[in-house]
């Protein structure tokens, strides 16, 4: 028993620190008046994973693995995958706000043309910096770790749970993008780290391919919003279709995991 415990204290301990660092970045700027002091707060509150993958590795003398650790970010697989990760969640969204009403796709296209290639690009930074801040976290290090000494659906449930409990403060905070059903998103998060996880798997384990899904997740969401739609019901089925496809992922790692 003892041996198991010893064998995911780093996890554990990476875990508890993510949300720790991340909940007192989120929570602090409630109680503190200065919009400078508050800012950095919750930028920290967002690097949490990250910060506490550094954090971990140097409290368990891994610290010749940090250097690892930030060169995940080269990609190993070829345009294509990448092209086709960076457009799914585009490819999700317009499935699910046509599922809504066909006529609502030309207010999300007009949210788009309106904010032009450097308004774009501007939001996709944004989201480029808040995934990359947290993915060297979750499959950087906690799923790269899991992956190591489980079977990867495991590890998978693992992650999902720890970045559930990670995102519950986020649903008392304005402007939040994972909608206002905590229930429907604890199961959408199961299923969608499942395609976190493929990604991953399939580049190599490299954060790279996750962190253009993670981006475009964001980036798509924040369109809903300019666009005037209700992002509670895009959310909703955007769900719906994510779990779908997380149960059919669920043989093929099943199959990688078993390699």
């Amino acid at each position: 028993m003892s041996k198991k415990i010893n064998k995911y204290k780093d996890i554990a301990t990476y875990t508890l620190l993510a949300i720790l660092i991340s909940w007192i970045g989120w929570i602090l700027p409630r109680f503190i008046n200065n919009e400078l002091i508050s800012t950095v707060a919750f930028i920290m509150g967002g690097g949490g994973p990250t910060l506490a993958a550094v954090i971990t590795l140097l409290i368990y003398g891994n610290k010749n693995n940090l250097p690892i650790l930030f060169t995940k970010i080269k990609p190993r697989s070829g345009i294509p995958f990448l092209l086709s990760v960076s457009l799914l969640n585009l490819v999700l969204i317009y499935a699910a706000i046509s599922i809504l009403g066909v006529n609502l796709l030309s207010r999300y296209n007009q949210a788009l043309i309106s904010l032009g290639v450097v308004g774009f690009l501007l939001v996709i930074l944004k989201w480029l910096f808040s995934a990359i801040w947290e993915e060297y976290g979750w499959r950087g290090f906690m799923l790269h770790q899991l992956s190591r000494r489980t079977h990867l659906l495991f590890a998978s449930l693992m992650v999902s749970l720890a970045w559930f409990v990670w995102h519950i403060p986020l649903f008392f905070i304005d402007g939040g993008l994972q909608g206002s059903n905590i229930g429907l998103f604890f199961i959408t998060i199961i299923f969608e780290t499942l395609i976190y996880t493929y990604i991953f798997v399939k580049d190599r384990k490299s954060i790279f391919g996750v962190t253009l899904y993670h981006t475009f997740a964001n980036v798509s969401a924040e369109l809903v919003i300019l666009a005037g739609i209700d992002l509670e019901a895009v959310t909703r089925v955007r769900s719906y279709i994510v779990i779908a496809i997380g149960v059919m992922l669920i043989p093929l790692l099943f199959k990688i995991s078993r390699r």
